[in-house]
């Protein structure tokens, strides 16, 4: 079994490997460690058929480790786990291999990748994301269907999308703030869309390009590695470790220039 010393050498690892990413990004809450790991992403590793020998004084991204196989559900999102055996623990112990680096960057790693790979996937792959150009002609709620069927395509495509915003340029802001037709259709975005109008100058200096337009700009969930959870397995004998990954980091997935747009230009 692994002990107090292997999880920390592990924990430590790992959150040296990542401190770069973690500080480049807004932390979010997340969800409680699950009690019970049916629902949880799970992570199963084992050894390769033939590590190397001089794998203790190897690369740490070549892992002697294995992603044997792995189990997502997007609309669920939950935490992820990994499933490390006693006996595989033993193997490596017996090779001389270095746990922190049998679980290592390419463990974390795995885990990032795979997961953002799935959200970019997906944001891909729904449509109606292009530019909205609202004529003068066109009625109030013919713009907000349009505003409202981009929102409802994520949903269905099961795009965990949190904290929606649109972003007003100044010219826009001062119609709707003068304009009691146009007051209304904002109370409808906020109020039944859950999507807040705000004006440019709350946008952070990072998304400062996007003053001349009115980017639609929502947060979705990123699947950054934070830290080590272990909970005993509920079989007897306990013959493998479940190591939870606590928390996770979050922030705009860097997508279509870093923001999900939809441009709305008011006449």
């Amino acid at each position: 079994m692994l002990t107090k010393e292997d999880y920390t050498h592990i924990n430590n690892t790992i959150q040296g490997a990542l401190k770069p990413i973690s500080t480049l990004i807004k932390e979010v809450p997340t969800r409680i460690v699950p009690e019970h790991v049916d629902s949880a992403k799970t992570y199963v590793f084992d050894l390769k058929s033939s590590p190397k020998k001089s794998s203790k004084n190897g690369d740490p991204t070549q892992a002697d480790m294995a992603l044997t196989s792995q189990t997502f559900d997007l609309q669920e999102y939950s935490t992820p786990n990994a499933v490390i055996s006693h006996s595989l623990v033993a193997q490596m112990k017996e090779k001389g291999l270095d746990i922190g680096k049998a679980i290592d960057l390419a463990f974390a790693y795995s885990l990032i990748t795979f997961e953002n790979q799935k959200v970019i996937s997906i944001l891909d792959s729904t449509t109606g994301t292009g530019t909205v150009d609202f004529k003068i002609a066109t009625a109030l709620h013919e713009r907000l269907n349009s505003i409202q069927a981009v929102v409802n395509d994520m949903i269905d495509n099961k795009i965990p999308v949190t904290n929606l915003k649109l972003v007003m340029n100044a010219g826009d802001m001062s119609r709707l703030n003068f304009n009691q037709y146009m007051k209304a259709g904002t109370a409808v975005l906020e109020d039944d869309l859950k999507i807040k109008v705000i004006p440019c100058s709350e946008l952070t200096s990072g998304t400062a390009y996007l003053y001349e337009s009115n980017p639609m700009v929502m947060d979705v969930a990123v699947a950054q590695l934070s830290k080590l959870y272990k909970v005993n397995p509920k079989t007897t004998p306990q013959d493998y470790d479940e190591i939870f990954l606590k928390d996770k980091f979050g922030g705009k997935i860097k997508y279509n220039e870093g923001v999900r747009k939809l441009t709305v230009t008011l006449s």
